[in-house]
């Protein structure tokens, strides 16, 4: 009797103990689906710390930096698709300085892409003319003269790029531009 009795409530606290884990690990699963779901949108301009990376990247040095002008920062989904774009004014950047290294990488003119880069602002082509964006320059102005692009990654999924992170230079204003997008 007194070991039925025993088994009955241990069996109790262990059904009882089965829906509290439950119940956390929905609440677990609500809270990550939210961090990685749709989320927010963040069009507030980001620091200047924030943005250091970029000019890192591109051998600039962040101690150029400024004032960051604009951004654009969407949530990133579970698969890490996003869209992040800032504006940026520097203090001084001259033309002989966005050059190719000995191995063929850095700076290109935007009149002169070819091949995968390119390819590359196809893909920011279609993401641009938007009222979020409407500060980022055109295509057709990042093609000119004028802008000077750093390809910091490009990936393709078959033939077509599926996520580029690029850095414009416009040196006639010492403005860059940073756009990084996945889909």
């Amino acid at each position: 009797m007194a070991m039925t009795r025993i088994r009955l409530i241990v069996n109790r606290f262990l059904i009882g103990w089965g829906i509290f884990c439950a119940g956390c690990a929905i609440v677990l699963g609500i809270a990550i689906a939210y961090q990685f779901g749709p989320g927010k949108v963040s069009t507030k301009t980001a620091s200047n710390h924030d943005i250091r990376y970029v000019l890192n990247w591109c051998e600039l040095g962040e101690e150029r930096t400024e004032e960051v002008l604009n951004s654009y920062i969407s949530a990133s989904s579970f698969s890490g698709d996003h869209l992040e774009t800032h504006a940026i004014r520097i203090s001084h950047v001259a033309t002989n300085e966005l050059k190719k290294n000995e191995t063929g990488s850095g700076w290109s003119r935007g009149d002169t892409v070819s091949g995968v880069l390119d390819d590359a602002l196809g893909f920011v082509g279609q993401w641009i003319p938007s009222e979020d964006l409407s500060w980022f320059p055109a295509e057709q102005d990042l093609r000119s003269s004028e802008f000077y692009v750093f390809p910091w990654s490009i990936y393709y999924h078959g033939t077509r790029p599926t996520a580029v992170k690029l850095i414009f230079v416009r040196p006639k204003d010492n403005l860059v531009f940073y756009f990084s997008a996945k889909t």
